[in-house]
């Protein structure tokens, strides 16, 4: 099934229910351990999620006085990184992305921990997360925060691809753009 709206996937979700079928959710397909299918299974593809709203100033409030105020990204979980480095660049920012660049940092790629060169730096991109917006198994939508459905959030932040709910976009922070170097060396016997 090809969602293309958060109503598109709460019908998915009530419908697996129902029918007491698998739900697989994949947005661009990419997963090292084929999770991203599933034989017999209702396979909801969310790559038409491709908004990002870049913020320049974004505050986020939780309980205990805890805040965050500055630059973040809203990506929906359809965005690839190439799609995504190449909006926060126009901006003079970015956020953390794996070395593919066809993989979804609004999916996968971050509910999953999130990898990058920029780690020592910065963490993982799950620990720059400020808020999921997501379909639940029960077929409801929500928003995750620190704050806000906090076991969501923390099962979210890393706990695994497509475990806990279906996402529709993620909002993380956003770093100044700047030089990075790396390089590789491969050995082969």
């Amino acid at each position: 099934m090809n969602a293309s709206t958060a109503g598109d996937a709460i019908a998915a979700v009530r419908f697996a229910q129902q029918h007491n079928i698998r739900l697989v959710i994949k947005s661009t397909g990419h997963d090292l351990l084929g999770r991203s299918s599933g034989s017999g299974s209702l396979s909801i593809w969310m790559h038409s999620f491709k908004e990002i709203t870049i913020f320049e100033n974004f505050t986020a409030r939780y309980e205990h006085n805890d805040y965050y105020q500055g630059p973040a990204a809203r990506i929906g979980t359809g965005l690839v990184a190439y799609e995504v480095f190449e909006a926060t660049k126009k901006k003079g920012l970015r956020v953390l992305g794996g070395t593919c660049p066809s993989v979804s940092i609004g999916g996968g790629y971050t509910s999953g921990g999130g990898h990058s060169l920029l780690s020592t730096k910065y963490g993982l991109s799950a620990d720059n997360v400020l808020e999921w917006d997501v379909v639940t198994a029960s077929g409801q939508r929500v928003t995750a925060t620190p704050s806000q459905n906090t076991d969501l959030y923390w099962a979210l932040s890393g706990g695994g691809t497509g475990v806990f709910a279906i996402i529709i976009s993620v909002v993380v922070k956003a770093f100044p753009d700047g030089i990075i170097s790396s390089a590789a060396i491969t050995f082969n016997a």
